[in-house]
């Protein structure tokens, strides 16, 4: 089982995904006839989208920055140490290197999320940021500096319905941990490949508008899974508190 805590950022993609783990319906599903060795490049290619990019059809990163290949879910899929995740994706450059690597896992006490949040900081000591995000599912995000990575724990809660017997139905509470790793020499190419520069000019539903109609900021970052928060500005120069990390409920 691959093992996140000794990643040297030099893996290879044959020996991290296989045709058993892959995701295909986050590639294309109409591929499925196919082993995962015939499947073109192209399915992987690295896009960041939002609701403006894909309105105004706009390439984000702008240049080709290179793959993400997604697992199912599955249980028990990787580890960090002895802590294991169902859901693994790799971010590569254009030589299929690894740069990132962003895994989920889901704890059905909030004891057990706890733990593992802790376990992080028993291991590389105190975050060099850490950041309230929302208080409606008490969302945190931790960050580690190390001396060849970074490394970002974000915590949260998530409600579901459970189905019983007959027509009865609750709500069931869920944590979850996403741990995001990235190679800190690829860590300014990572965000600049998040950050879109808007023309001045837009075509939107058949006309020309000026960038200031559709959107106040000409330069603005698109979030996904392997953006640090320590890249929002707000975040890190928060003077009036909103997102220190003593406004969450627990897991501090």
């Amino acid at each position: 089982m691959f093992d996140l805590a000794t990643a040297n950022f030099q893996e290879k993609i044959p020996d991290l995904y296989t045709d058993q783990i892959l995701n295909r319906t986050e590639i294309d599903y109409t591929l499925d006839s196919l082993p995962m060795a015939q499947l073109p490049d192209s399915v992987f290619s690295y896009k960041i989208s939002n609701l403006l990019t894909e309105s105004l059809g706009l390439k984000l990163p702008t240049k080709d920055f290179g793959y993400v290949y997604k697992s199912r879910e599955l249980d028990s899929l990787i580890k960090f140490d002895h802590l294991y995740f169902n859901k693994f994706y790799t971010l590569t450059d254009n030589n299929k290197k690894p740069v990132a690597f962003y895994a989920t896992s889901r704890y059905d006490q909030e004891s057990a999320n706890k733990a593992a949040l802790n376990s992080f900081k028993e291991k590389f000591g105190p975050p060099n940021y850490a950041f309230f995000l929302d208080h409606g599912f008490n969302v945190c995000a931790y960050e580690w500096i190390l001396k060849d990575r970074t490394i970002q724990v974000e915590t949260s809660f998530g409600v579901e319905a459970v189905f019983g017997g007959g027509s009865s139905t609750r709500n069931s509470k869920y944590y979850q941990l996403d741990l995001l790793m990235i190679d800190n020499q690829q860590k300014d190419n990572i965000y600049k490949a998040h950050t879109l520069v808007l023309p001045d000019k837009l075509k939107y539903d058949g006309k020309w508008h000026s960038y200031k109609d559709l959107q106040p900021e000409k330069t603005m970052k698109v979030r996904d899974e392997f953006l640090l928060y320590s890249t929002n500005e707000a975040y890190v120069k928060d003077t009036t508190g909103l997102y220190n990390i003593s406004r969450a409920e627990t897991q501090q």
